[in-house]
């Protein structure tokens, strides 16, 4: 029979063992959950006067379990391939990326699908390999658009628990950029995103100027003032 002692260094070293084994559990989990979350996309969305411009690229592979992209079964997507199913290709982009305004959809509109590779990615957008293939788009849709009434809405996410997916890149406007993130649980852009690229803040000499011209009135107002109780008032009496 244990004595009490050896009792309590059997449960200490139990215990300390169910420790290990759930931190090292956490950890591998953690560590799976990162390992399987994939940019699927980058996005390089302009807005102006003019309207939205949006320079979309995406992983042919990803495209492939949408679309039969792959024609050939050999599970490479070639520049050929892209080009045959164009069409496809941009109904999917026009219909993926919603744009609206006061909840009203603003046309948006595809150019042709080309394959690329990663150095055609603006390294400020994303940093990949320069040989990964990407389909490359170029949606427009014309303005102008109010950046207080106006969302853009991203649908080209695999809505994968497992292994979800995002697009990521920058929004850009007169007044700045941002980085953006679309993900399954944040796939639009509401007007508190895109007011702050859009709005240029207020000039400086022009922010400066109504303090001054204030001052100048009250100083005016003083000085009239003082004159006039300058000639108000009592006269030394003469003899």
């Amino acid at each position: 029979m244990l004595s009490p002692t050896s009792r309590i260094r059997a449960f200490a070293s139990r215990l300390v063992c169910i420790v290990t084994l759930t931190v090292v559990s956490m950890v591998s989990l953690t560590a799976g959950a990162a390992a399987h979350f994939a940019t699927i996309g980058f996005s390089d969305i302009t807005l102006g006067e003019g309207g939205m411009a949006y320079d979309l690229w995406l992983d042919p592979y990803h495209l492939a379990t949408l679309l039969p992209l792959d024609a050939n079964d050999n599970t490479i997507v070639s520049a050929a391939e892209v080009q045959e199913a164009g069409d496809l290709l941009t109904a999917l982009a026009e219909d993926a990326v919603v744009v609206e305004q006061d909840g009203t959809a603003v046309p948006v509109a595809a150019g042709t699908p080309r394959l690329v590779t990663g150095e055609d990615v603006p390294q400020d957008v994303a940093t990949i390999d320069a040989d990964f293939p990407l389909v490359a788009f170029h949606l427009t849709a014309d303005g102008p658009l109010d950046p207080s009434r106006t969302s853009i809405t991203y649908g080209l996410l695999l809505m994968d628990a497992a292994e979800p997916h995002r697009n990521v890149g920058r929004l850009r406007g007169p007044a700045g950029t941002q980085p953006i993130e679309f993900a399954p649980d944040h796939n639009r852009l509401v007007p508190a995103d895109l007011v702050g690229v859009l709005n240029a803040p207020s000039s400086p000499r022009l922010a400066a100027a109504a303090p001054m011209g204030v001052s100048a009135v009250l100083l005016l107002l003083l000085i009239l003032l003082i004159a006039r109780r300058r000639g108000h008032a009592p006269r030394p009496a003469t003899t």
